[in-house]
Parts: C-alpha cells; structure tokens; sequence
C-alpha cells in the first residue's frame, strides 16, 4: 500500500505543470473530451507499465538519451501534422474524422518518454519492487494531473476559433519537441 500511495502521490506532484499537461491541454483544446481522456489513460497505462517493469526488471539501466531524442522528433512530427490538418469550422468536424484516439495515446507516450514522471515511477519500482501497485497509483497519480489539463483545453474549445487551437497545439509540440531534442544532444556530449 505504501508504494501505490508515494506513487501516486509523487507522480501527481511531478506532473503539475509538466509538459504532458500541456500536450494534454493543447489535445484538448482539438478534440472530444471523453476522445481525449481515453487517448490519455491508454498513453498512461502503457508508459507507467513500461516505466514499472523497466524499474522492477533493470532498475535504472534504461538508455534515457535515445529514448529522449525519439521522443522529441515524435513531438516535432506531431506540429507538423497539427499543421496540415485543414479542418476548418463545421467543415470537418472530429466525429467526421478518424478515430484520433491512437494519435492522442501516441503524442502522450512520446510525451513521457524519458519524463521525469516515468523516471519517478521507474525509481519507485526499482526501490520498491512492488510492480502492480506503484503502476496503478503512478497512472492514476499522472490521470489526476491531466484531467485538469483536459478540463481546460475542452472550455478552450469552446471558446476559440480551430486555426488558432490548431496553430498553438503546432506551437507547443514543436517548443517540446525542440527542447526534447536538445536535452538528449545535450546528454550525448
């Protein structure tokens, strides 16, 4: 019980204000709350299920840098493809496109790649070595913190126009991927 709780405890404070908050806020801000929020879990899910068993199995031996550097270019593709979507107004709207749930799950788990959200919960594993329960609290932890993102970025929705959310979700992932970029050249040399 105790690594279920500092997990979730730990991980909810580490993502306050983290750039995953941001991402999600930017998502949401383009697409259906409930879309979102199921994008989110899964991306939670699978990187806190990566980032637990990597700390059970080989504690903190993952190759961080790489991991980072992808992460990053993931980021960089995802401003791009913010871009060129050409949905304008009522022209296109998110029930008429495919499905963004996998892209959303996707950018969020590129989002926490080398995170100090997933390192936190790769340590609580390793410490711990309590697999199911610091998963569980660090995936809930991390849900408590983007739910507000995404609470947010839905009332942005609302209220702006699609080329400026459009234009900002570009904004952000290329300001993170960019920076991703140069924090894992920055560990190479």
């Amino acid at each position: 019980m105790e690594a279920f709780i500092s997990s979730l405890i730990m991980v909810a404070l580490a993502e306050l204000g983290d750039k995953t908050q941001l991402v999600t806020l930017a998502l949401a801000g383009r697409y259906r709350t409930v879309t979102v929020a199921a994008g989110v879990c899964l991306g939670t899910l699978l990187t806190n299920l990566l980032a637990t068993a990597g700390g059970t199995l080989i504690g903190a031996a993952l190759p961080v840098t790489p991991i980072k550097l992808a992460a990053g270019l993931i980021f960089i593709g995802f401003a791009v493809w913010s871009l060129l979507d050409r949905c304008e107004g009522d022209s296109c709207d998110v029930n008429e496109r495919q499905n963004p749930l996998f892209a959303i799950a996707a950018a969020f788990f590129a989002a926490e790649l080398g995170d100090k959200t997933q390192l936190t919960a790769l340590t609580l594993a390793a410490e711990s070595g309590a697999f199911v329960p610091v998963w569980v609290g660090a995936s809930l932890g991390m849900m408590l913190a983007v739910a507000v993102a995404i609470a947010l970025g839905s009332i942005a929705h609302s209220a702006l126009p699609e080329r400026t959310i459009r234009c900002l979700s570009s904004v952000v992932f290329a300001v993170f991927g960019i920076i991703t970029v140069l924090d894992a050249l920055s560990g190479l040399i």
